[in-house]
């Protein structure tokens, strides 16, 4: 077979070229990213209040044009007014003054919500400057939580045992021999990251630092070993892997499968550039799966020389369709890509002769540099000298995987059912056990058997073939510690969960959960394996869930009520809507499962702690503390909703359909319990309908909602808002806005979402846009759409997003989010996404994912700060300690470090919580503020 070199011919070319300087529409935007706060957070003048009735007036002046917060709280801390929040000068939101240091705010004496507060006595005015954010702790963090349904890959050395594991996102973490994490080598450390050799930086225009540019089709990664960083539509979901195979030695990390990548164990490339040549292999053109009639192979076991100047790979196999029986061999340094070494690489030229293989699986090498070979149908291992000379042959049944134990030089022989065209449903065995054994020889100078141990493994070839990963071949794998006394054993095995993405779970009865494929460490006991450690066991103690997330999402919500978080990951239809919700106890790190009374594709809280559920086609609401359904004055009676018995008395009908995607665009509610409600409703036929009208919001299912069509109108969703009792408000309220990613409704029922439209001038065509509108205001034209624009009737200016035009909207920001629908097709894909959060002092988080930051905005658009910087999961210095993060690393300023911090919420000036899909966890960020000044209003 032929190896392709220096490219990959396969994937779906979308090129963006990142350079290392700014372009001519990157400086025109800077102005937009600038932080317009003043850095001086003093007063002039002390605040001091008068009281005239009801009304209570704040005056003070400050010294700079910093932010400047005004709460009203009471005497446990809790905010009963979200008084006033800006940046100061030219365009100072409402009811600051405009270009003035010194201010005059008058609070009615009414709560948010808008009702009176006749006792004040106990309260406090908090004048605050100068919001600030500081690293508090990780959050539902689990260094033993698997990601992928495939295996992990597992490599022993004398510091320690290295795993990596990826799906979508990637990462590689060493642990110590007896199963405590110690520290992630990749995503790479903040202090490691410019001492990567090859990777691609751009100088972003948010603030003018050069930083590395992620790849791939969630562009969440900076590898190119495997499908996560190239853009192809196959890996649209999430579902890719960094890497298919692993081995580390003297201080160095291969990782094989579409390209070699080049670690160091430090977390750095070492002296080397971290992309090497392609590595894989084409199988039989015309199968299935194809891609330009071929698709790729990747070697699933590899394996250093000695001194590390060789590589060796193999196990070129695919699923059903075959395996190549050959050994590969590279210079670890060079740019060729593989040659020969042993063996033939075609599916149909298996062999039983000496030198010879049928169906090569593993390699491995000891010390003095032979090298060992699983023949897996030929039922041996054979054992060459590096020059390629056959040496010896040990009979073994079924060898899948060797390992060479590093000091006594004894063989560990693994045996266990593969994947290949042999062991397919006519193959020769196909309803043939092979018992999972571990068989260990002498040494090569006397290979005799010594011991036949029993793997704690699945024996029938039903597994394998009916295997959630798919057509990768491998369902087990293990690794020896050689330096562990006695000798452990690390198994590890794939996930036989296709339903992580919606599939059904039948598989011949062999699917299981996530907490049961973790990691699991084994000590030899004579003829024996005693269990020592359980990863998965120990996920689901820490953290309680094992799954990891769908399609990446993690979407965050908090509860203003009783200030805890809530994360829905999806586990029902096609896992975009969640049944059973996770809540954490901030303060105390506690995860509690709770099932909700349907399936919730979105939810919200209001300030008293009521949460609304939204199928695609309704909204409930309920009383959390005992589930009781509280009706809407304005909704219908309905015994189901998402194919849920609820026998709800008033549910708010919604004019929408349930998308192609199977998810909506976002839901909000604000201090008055006015609900905006995102609403997909493109299958309305939309050629030649230029009506202007609109039609009633359906009170079933049945009507048709027809919202105004207009020349230049993008269809996917209309907005709604209704009031407290399901009343509308407005309909229609932002015409013409297309997909987005999430929507919030503020105080003054102004609207925000985060448009899924690339800025005009942004290099990033991936990423999307946050604007404000005032409902029923503004409006959005678009080049391109069914009923076009004529050019006379097209705005005379620049588009403000890619083709099209906000007109009389009230700002917008850029560079923000994931926006996978921006690819061309067939990538193109909204599956995983991101989203934005409003605090009740209605100020924008915005993710600002590549930069690795988040954006904070106040309601004028005026950006206060940026939270967060490039670091992994053991960088920065928390504030509460975390049992597994014995060694932190500081990086400095707030300590928050992000690889891909794509989901948001707030606890209002408590916290920050950012779902950093890159380092699996989510970061609970500390919010306070350089100066607070606090008045009492207790009568003397």
């Amino acid at each position: 077979m032929v190896f392709q070199k220096n490219r990959l011919i396969i994937v779906i070319l979308f090129l963006v070229v990142f350079s290392g300087q700014l372009s001519a529409k990157d400086k025109r935007s800077l102005k937009e990213f600038e932080i317009k706060r003043e850095s001086v957070y003093e007063f002039n003048q002390k605040p001091k209040i008068t009281r005239n009735g009801d009304k209570i007036t704040i005056d003070f002046e400050t010294k700079s044009f910093c932010d400047v917060t005004i709460a009203i709280e009471n005497t446990t801390g809790n905010i009963v007014c979200h008084l006033a929040n800006g940046v100061l000068g030219p365009n100072a939101p409402k009811p600051f003054k405009i270009n003035s240091k010194i201010q005059k705010i008058t609070w009615n004496g009414k709560r948010d919500d808008g009702t009176y507060i006749d006792d004040k006595t106990n309260l406090i005015i908090r004048v605050s400057l100068g919001l600030k954010a500081r690293y508090e702790k990780p959050l539902f963090w689990e260094p033993k939580k698997r990601v992928s349904q495939l295996i992990p890959q597992i490599r022993a050395t004398k510091e320690g045992v290295y795993v990596f594991d990826s799906s979508g996102s990637d990462h590689c973490r060493l642990f110590s021999h007896e199963g405590k994490y110690i520290r992630t080598i990749y995503p790479f450390p903040s202090s490691k990251i410019k001492s990567v050799k090859g990777l691609g930086w751009k100088v972003y225009p948010q603030d003018g630092k050069k930083l590395p540019v992620k790849k791939g089709t969630q562009e969440l990664t900076l590898l190119t070993s495997g499908t996560t960083g190239i853009v192809f539509h196959g890996y649209k979901l999430g579902k890719s892997e960094g890497a298919y195979s692993m081995d580390v030695r003297n201080g160095q990390i291969a990782l094989a499968g579409l390209r070699l990548n080049r670690l160091a164990t430090d977390g750095s490339s070492g002296d080397k550039n971290i992309y090497g040549p392609t590595v894989y292999s084409f199988k039989k053109p015309g199968m299935k799966f194809k891609i330009d009639d071929n698709a790729w192979v990747p070697p699933t076991s590899i394996a250093f020389s000695p001194d590390s100047k060789w590589l060796y790979l193999t196990g070129y196999a695919w699923g059903g369709v075959g395996c190549h029986s050959g050994v590969m061999r590279m210079k670890y340094n060079d740019e060729k890509s593989p040659e020969l070494f042993a063996g033939v690489m075609d599916i149909k030229k298996g062999s039983s002769k000496e030198g010879q293989f049928n169906c090569a699986t593993s390699v491995d090498c000891d010390k003095e540099g032979r090298v060992y070979i699983t023949d897996f149908l030929n039922d041996r291992i054979q054992i060459f000298s590096p020059a390629g000379k056959l040496l010896k042959i040990i009979a073994t049944t079924r060898p899948a995987l060797v390992r060479i134990h590093k000091k006594s030089g004894e063989i560990y022989c693994f045996s266990w059912a593969m994947m290949n065209h042999i062991s397919t449903p006519r193959g020769r065995y196909s309803s043939k056990k092979i018992k999972p054994t571990l068989t260990i020889f002498g040494t090569f100078a006397e290979p005799k058997k010594r011991k036949e141990i029993s793997l704690p493994l699945p024996d029938h070839i039903r597994y394998v073939l009916g295997h959630g990963a798919g057509k990768f071949p491998v369902a087990f794998t293990a690794e020896i510690d050689s330096w562990a006394t006695p000798t452990v054993i690390w198994l590890g095995k794939e996930a036989v969960n296709n339903q992580v993405f919606g599939v059904s779970k039948g598989n011949g009865g062999a699917t299981m959960g996530y907490a049961g494929h973790g990691i699991k460490l084994f000590k030899l006991n004579k003829d024996k394996l005693e269990k020592i450690s359980d990863f998965g066991e120990d996920t689901v103690k820490s953290i309680v869930r094992a799954t990891p997330p769908a399609y990446l999402t993690q979407k965050l919500y908090v509860n203003p009520k009783n200030h805890h978080l809530y994360i829905a990951e999806g586990d029902t239809d096609t896992n975009k809507s969640t049944r059973e919700l996770l809540e954490i106890i901030v303060e105390t790190n506690k995860v509690k499962k709770i099932k909700l009374p349907f399936p919730a594709e979105d939810l919200c809280f209001d300030l008293e702690g009521l949460i609304y559920l939204r199928t695609h086609k309704e909204v409930a609401r309920y009383n959390p503390k005992n589930w009781k359904d509280i009706p809407w004055d304005y909704g219908e009676e309905r015994k189901y909703l998402a194919g849920t018995k609820v026998d709800s008395p008033s549910i708010l009908i919604l004019p929408a359909t349930k998308p192609v995607t199977f998810h909506q665009n976002g839901m909000w509610i604000n201090p008055k319990r006015h609900l905006s409600v995102s609403c997909t409703n493109y299958r309305i036929k939309r050629k030649k309908r230029k009506v202007t009208g609109l039609t009633k919001i359906p009170g079933g299912h049945n009507d048709k909602y027809i919202p105004q069509i207009y020349a230049g109108r993008a269809r996917w969703n209309e907005i709604h808002v209704w009031d407290k009792r399901g009343k509308i408000l407005f309909k229609d309220a932002l015409p013409g806005l297309n997909i987005h990613e999430g929507l919030a409704i503020d105080k003054n029922d102004n609207l925000y979402a985060m448009a899924s439209k690339n800025r005009t001038g942004y290099f990033n065509p991936i990423t999307g846009t946050l604007l404000k509108v005032v409902p029923k205001k503004a409006k959005i034209y678009t080049e391109g759409t069914e009923i076009k624009m004529e050019d006379n009737a097209k705005p005379k200016r620049t588009k403000d997003m890619k083709g099209s035009w906000i007109e009389n909207g009230e700002w917008i920001y850029g560079g923000v989010g994931f926006m996978g629908q921006n690819f061309p097709a067939p990538t193109k894909c909204d599956c995983c996404r991101t989203r934005f959060t409003l605090d009740l002092f209605d100020r924008s988080f915005a993710p600002e994912v590549g930069h690795h930051s988040v954006a904070v905005l106040d309601t004028n658009g005026n950006l206060i700060l940026r939270i967060g910087q490039y670091g992994n999961e053991n960088d920065g210095i928390p504030l509460v300690p975390h049992p597994s993060l014995s060694n932190p690393k500081s990086i400095g300023g707030d300590e928050v470090a992000l690889f891909y911090g794509a989901y948001l919420a707030t606890d209002t000036d408590r916290r920050l919580f950012i779902a950093d899909i890159g380092n699996a966890r989510i970061v609970s960020v500390k919010l306070d503020y350089h100066l607070d000044f606090n008045l009492s209003l207790k009568e003397e």
